[in-house]
């Protein structure tokens, strides 16, 4: 069995939907949380030293320039997105993946389940990404984690598998989606109630606290069981009685070749070891 552990690529990033109204007399609410879900007024943010995933509702007042007071109301949603190279597995057998996840902000004040995502989103992320919330469930779901269970900062945590070992991409990179149950079941979150989570990414210092995917697998290794080796194969030409040596070093002649490997050989009766030894080497001294 070998182990891979791979760090998430710096490609990785999360995208931001939102959706927001504001007044200044008269309400003009509410923001549309069903727009938020399907993804509108995207934003796509890679070199962060975090992504985020869930969602909230806010509402705030303020002053604009001449002192009049504003209202607004709005909707986010975060879904992250993580690369791992996988290459190197080649055509292993993979038993295990585990992805594990260094926690970096907890506002989960509603908790949610962090689904990890089959998703490849190719080799730059960009608001084209985002995945509608209705159009989750359709992604295969590799791990998840309920932050029911902890998300304490600067803790790391292996995330439930579901079903990774079998999705891992074993000639190439896998990348994934991580968002929010809720966002999938399309549950709006309540006024004040923050039900997001960050995570660090590969772009924070060092590797420590990156997200990382530890591989379990077993390497294959080629038997070959046919027919051994024949004069054929060897010279590259059909055998025949009227081969001789004379024929044979014309095509192998190399100065690490020896009358040795010859004579091992399986060669036809009219060819033998006595033949060959009349032969006159011009490479070595001593070969008998």
């Amino acid at each position: 069995m070998s182990t891979l552990v791979v760090y998430s690529d710096t490609s990785d990033g999360h995208i931001l939907s939102q959706d927001s109204v504001s007044w200044q007399y008269a309400y003009q609410g509410p923001a549309d949380y069903s727009a938020v879900r399907a993804g509108t007024a995207l934003g796509a943010y890679v070199g962060d030293a975090q992504v985020i995933v869930g969602q909230r509702k806010s509402s705030q007042s303020y002053q604009d320039e001449n002192e009049d007071w504003w209202y607004e109301e709005s909707f986010q949603a975060w879904e992250a997105f993580l690369a791992f190279d996988t290459s190197s597995v080649g055509w292993g057998t993979v038993s295990a993946a585990v992805l594990n996840l260094t926690s970096q902000e907890d506002k989960s004040v509603t908790d949610f389940i962090i689904e990890a995502r089959l998703r490849d989103w190719g080799t730059g992320l960009t608001t084209a990404d985002w995945v509608a919330g209705a159009s989750l469930s359709g992604l295969t779901l590799l791990a998840h984690r309920d932050t029911a269970s902890g998300w304490t900062v600067n803790t790391g945590y292996d995330l439930t598998d579901d079903a990774f070992a079998a999705n891992v991409n074993k000639t190439g990179t896998t990348r994934l989606n991580l968002s929010s149950s809720l966002t999938r079941t399309g549950t709006e979150p309540s006024e004040y109630f923050y039900e997001q989570v960050s995570a660090y990414a590969a772009d924070q210092a060092g590797t420590t606290k990156d997200p990382k995917l530890t591989i379990t697998y077993t390497e294959k290794v080629e038997v070959y069981d046919g027919p051994g080796p024949t004069l054929d194969a060897v010279i590259r030409k059909t055998a025949s009685a009227s081969f001789t040596a004379n024929a044979i070093f014309a095509v192998l002649r190399t100065g690490s070749f020896t009358a040795n490997a010859v004579i091992k050989a399986a060669v036809p009766g009219s060819v033998t070891g006595d033949a060959i030894r009349l032969r006159t080497f011009h490479f070595g001294q001593g070969v008998w």
